[in-house]
């Protein structure tokens, strides 16, 4: 990438945290040329604009729409959420990695798992994706579908599975089975009560050593476009409060997921 380039999108980064950046994409002549707000405002919060957000792709028709879909999605949340699908990819495949050098298999499980890119992004291609059984779960039956279909593109048949359920309710029989849990963004809706019962519950889900990596959003400049223009709501927490919530769980150990913090902060709990 020249300087120029880099320059170029360091000023456009910080002209997305304005409330510029709100009043312009506020203007109904501009949000109703873009077919992913169109798509985050009937489905916030869903799978389908975040899988957008990944991808990072106008899918416009005409320049117009193409144009009105960059603005959106160069959105200060928007880069922190592909930054949190980085450091998540890159943790799942260490920890995997690790794992696998004194095991046979890896058992994981996504809670709310939508598209479940970062575990296909991290299992993709690598020569022990074989040896990994993933179970997804989700409410959203387009969303079960969909991450379906992209782990069979993936390759990744046979021992990744998708099922239709609540994530808030994983039943006891799967309870001391898996070695690694991820849920990024279920937090991002749930009271800090309900936090830390689900804390408990995945605890029981992990076997003896095992890690949840889960995500927290903790602030958004543009919030009030969120809430006002896309009814997108959610509970921003900032990382200490995220911590000490962990720690009032059942999880022997918590700390912070190594990296930068956009928006969106990580963490991992290890199960004694």
């Amino acid at each position: 990438m020249s300087s120029n380039h880099a320059s170029v999108n360091t000023l456009l980064a910080r002209f997305s945290e304005t409330s510029l950046y709100d009043r312009i994409g506020s203007w109904p002549g501009l949000a109703a040329r873009s077919p992913f707000m169109a798509q985050c405002c009937q489905t916030p919060g869903g799978f389908l604009p975040l899988e957008m957000i990944y991808d990072n792709r106008p899918i416009g028709d005409t320049l117009i729409q193409r144009l009105a879909d960059r603005y959106y999605l160069n959105g200060a949340l928007c880069r922190g959420a592909r930054v949190r699908l980085q450091q998540a990819t890159r943790w799942l495949r260490q920890q995997m990695e690790e794992r696998l050098s004194q095991q046979e298999s890896v058992s994981v499980l996504s809670l709310a798992s939508g598209g479940a890119r970062d575990v296909i992004a991290a299992v993709g291609g690598a020569d022990w994706a074989d040896r990994v059984q993933y179970l997804g779960v989700d409410i959203d039956p387009e969303a079960v579908k969909y991450a379906h279909e992209r782990a069979l593109a993936a390759g990744l048949n046979g021992r990744f599975r998708f099922e239709l359920g609540n994530a808030l309710r994983p039943p006891r029989a799967w309870e001391n089975r898996f070695d690694i849990v991820t849920s990024l963004g279920l937090f991002d809706y749930l009271r800090d009560s309900a936090s830390v019962r689900l804390f408990d519950r995945i605890h029981a889900l992990l076997r003896p050593g095992g890690a949840l990596l889960f995500g927290m959003v903790t602030s958004n400049p543009n919030r009030r476009f969120f809430e006002e223009y896309m009814n997108w709501k959610m509970i921003y927490r900032p990382p200490q409060r995220i911590l000490e919530l962990a720690r009032a769980s059942k999880f022997a150990r918590v700390g912070p997921v190594s990296g930068r913090e956009d928006y969106f902060f990580l963490v991992e709990c290890q199960k004694a």
